[in-house]
């Protein structure tokens, strides 16, 4: 069994890109737990309409609003996380990953039922603001709406527009 004196958790994504959801989500998390594994997932995954972000892009973005946020850098973790299309075996192919951890947040419905069914974890589900999705602020930038920069962290915008991800996901739509 895993051991809860560690006091560290998991909070597992693609954050393509990291938005104000996922930014509640965490703050919400840290409120109780004292350190989290952000576990970037799909990290191999970029370039393409679903995944514009690099690994490195989706983990900068998440630190600079962490720390923007005025979070303790030694409350959270960012790691990357290649995807295996196994399901049998996903749950131990993250933890290879990981620090130890013994609970899990997730908002996925797919995550839910793997550590569930893993059974050795603590599986806690996040609530997400409503109407907050990466599919839609990948939208409202590919149509043009400068909407989009409310829901994402500003410092998020700020690494966007650095690696000028507005005309990458731009191109996607033409």
């Amino acid at each position: 069994m895993i051991d809860k004196s560690k006091k560290t958790v998991l909070f597992i994504g693609r954050f393509q890109p990291f938005h104000q959801g996922h930014l509640s989500a965490l703050k919400a998390i840290l409120q109780s737990e004292e350190k989290v594994i952000i576990g970037i997932g799909s990290a191999e995954n970029h370039d393409e309409p679903a995944n514009p972000f690099t690994a490195g892009e989706r983990f900068l973005m998440i630190r600079e609003a962490l720390l923007a946020e005025g979070f303790d850098r030694a409350r959270f973790e960012i790691i990357p996380v290649r995807n295996i299309n196994d399901f049998d075996k996903w749950t131990a192919h993250v933890e290879r990953y990981m620090s130890p951890f013994y609970k899990v947040y997730t908002g996925s419905k797919i995550v839910r039922e793997l550590y569930e069914k893993d059974g050795r974890y603590e599986v806690a589900g996040v609530e997400f603001l409503d109407g907050v999705t990466g599919t839609s602020v990948r939208a409202k930038i590919a149509s043009g709406e400068e909407s989009w920069r409310e829901d994402v962290h500003p410092e998020v915008a700020r690494v966007i527009d650095e690696i000028d991800g507005v005309k990458r996901i731009q191109k996607y739509s033409n």
